[in-house]
């Protein structure tokens, strides 16, 4: 067990930080982030375990909260709008963090964002009305959605409570 955590949770981070080094030269910067990026979202697609891609999802999260730069090209931040169209919550979650860490450089990702929360509300209405919950989950990708959105446009998007 301990070693299945650490080749899904720590190893992952380890490359993450090894291959980082996004404040050299700018071409060899963009390719390196971009490269390091291609490799934690191949990571994500590929992975037959869901533990493993949720997991991958947060450490891309990370990886763009400690270098945002890397998201200034708009090949990274199409790959990861791609991740929004995942069925994996967690992975949709990863994304919207990611493109939240990006900021402003992610604005053409802003539609596909508004349509994923809207998908998101259905999921999150569904899921209430079915377990009879009062309590929105503690994690749920509808959030990380809003915060991509305030953060990317600037505008004050509701939460949920305040939407519904």
């Amino acid at each position: 067990m301990l070693r299945t955590y650490f080749h899904m949770t720590l190893l992952p981070l380890l490359v993450i930080s090894s291959g980082a080094g996004c404040a050299t030269a700018p071409s060899n910067d963009q390719i390196k982030c971009q490269g390091e990026i291609e490799h934690i979202i191949h990571g994500i697609r590929s992975s037959a375990a869901p533990d493993a891609s949720d997991d991958m999802a947060e450490n891309l999260a990370r990886y763009l909260h400690y270098h945002p730069q890397c998201g200034n090209q708009e090949k990274v931040v199409d790959d990861i709008t791609r991740l929004l169209s995942s069925p994996d919550d967690s992975v949709r979650w990863g994304a919207a963090i990611a493109l939240a860490n990006i900021g402003p450089p992610a604005v053409h990702a802003v539609p596909t964002l508004k349509s994923a929360l809207k998908e998101s509300d259905v999921q999150i209405d569904r899921y209430l009305q079915t377990t009879g919950e009062t309590v929105l989950p503690m994690r749920y990708s509808g959030q990380a959605i809003r915060e991509a959105l305030r953060k990317i446009t600037g505008e004050q998007i509701p939460d949920y409570n305040e939407s519904h």
